[in-house]
C-alpha cells in the first residue's frame, strides 16, 4: 500500500478510536521450519506507547553510523548557503554516503522534515556534510514524529506554496504541499517545477 493510504487509515482509526493490530504473516507450510527467531510477544524495550519503535530504529542508525555523540542541532538543513551541484567539490566514497541515506529512508515515513532527493549522482564532501547534519538533527529530535491522537477533527485541509527561482543551478522554482485530516498530517510533497518561471505572479 502507498504510505499515504496507510497514514489515512491510521488517522481514521484514531479518529474513530478503533484498535489497530500489527502482524507479520509468514507464508509457509504448516510444518515448515522458520530460519529466523519468532517472538510471541515483543522483546523488552521494543514496546513504548509514548515513544514508538521508530525512535528505537533512529537510535540504532545513529549508533551504526557513529553519530550518537556530539552536539545536536535544531534544523535539518542550513538556510544559507543553499545546497547546489558543487561541481568543483572533492568527490567522496559513494558507498558510505548511500549507506547513510538508505538508513534514513524508513525514518522519512514519519519524519517528512528530513527527506532529501536532489544531488544524488555526483557526491562531494558538501553532500556528506549535509547528510551528517541530518543525523545531528535526528539525534536532537529522536522522539519526534507524526502523531495521530484520537478525539480530534477529521476535515480535510490542504496547503500549497512555491518559491521563485529557488534552485541555484537551474533557477527553477519548487512547489510544495501538505494535506491534513483534522490536525493529522497524512500527505506531503515537494517537487522542482519542469520549466523556469519568469515571474512569481
Amino acid at each position: 500500500a502507498r504510505l499515504e493510504a496507510v497514514q489515512i487509515f491510521v488517522a481514521y482509526a484514531a479518529y474513530k478510536s478503533f484498535p489497530i493490530y500489527h502482524m507479520d504473516v509468514k507464508t509457509a507450510f504448516l510444518n515448515g521450519l522458520l530460519k529466523e527467531e519468532v517472538y510471541v510477544a515483543q522483546p523488552d524495550g521494543f514496546v513504548d506507547h509514548d515513544h514508538p519503535e521508530k525512535a528505537k530504529y533512529a537510535l540504532e542508525i545513529l549508533h551504526k553510523h557513529d553519530m550518537e555523540k556530539g552536539q545536536s542541532i535544531g534544523t535539518p538543513m542550513a538556510t544559507k548557503p543553499k545546497l547546489d551541484a558543487d561541481l568543483s567539490g572533492n568527490p567522496i566514497d559513494q558507498t558510505d554516503y548511500r549507506s547513510k541515506i538508505g538508513s534514513l529512508m524508513y525514518v522519512t515515513s514519519s519524519r517528512p522534515d528530513i527527506v532529501q532527493a536532489r544531488y544524488q549522482s555526483r557526491l562531494t564532501e558538501k553532500n556528506l556534510k549535509e547528510v551528517k547534519r541530518i543525523f545531528r538533527y535526528l539525534r536532537g529530535t529522536v522522539d519526534m514524529g507524526i502523531w495521530y491522537p484520537k478525539g480530534s477533527r477529521f476535515d480535510l485541509t490542504a496547503f500549497s506554496d512555491a518559491d521563485h527561482a529557488g534552485c541555484i543551478d537551474s533557477r527553477k522554482s519548487t512547489s510544495g504541499g501538505i494535506r491534513f485530516l483534522g490536525d493529522k498530517l497524512v500527505s506531503w510533497m515537494s517537487k522542482k517545477q519542469n520549466c523556469t518561471a519568469m515571474s512569481s505572479t
